[in-house]
């Protein structure tokens, strides 16, 4: 998907805040986020010291079903260390 190439961009960017701003319109499409895109945001906020939101993130996915990825554990690790 388009947005979960851009918000990769953020976060190789450390712009994290852009990458949050992209995750909350995927929210609002029909599909929602898919598994990617839960790891790319997950990722640019761990790359950005915002570890708060990338377990934010890693949550919402278990809530919505999404089995998490090794590279989801691996972000949720990075962001709690």
């Amino acid at each position: 998907r388009m947005h979960t190439a851009a918000i990769e961009a953020c976060g190789r960017g450390k712009q994290w805040r852009q990458a949050l701003q992209l995750w909350n319109e995927v929210q609002e499409l029909e599909s929602g986020p898919g598994l990617l895109c839960h790891e790319a945001t997950m990722r640019a906020c761990t790359r950005g010291g915002q570890w708060r939101s990338s377990l934010a993130i890693f949550t919402q996915g278990l809530l919505k079903g999404i089995q998490p990825s090794v590279d989801m554990y691996a972000s949720a690790l990075r962001a709690a260390g």
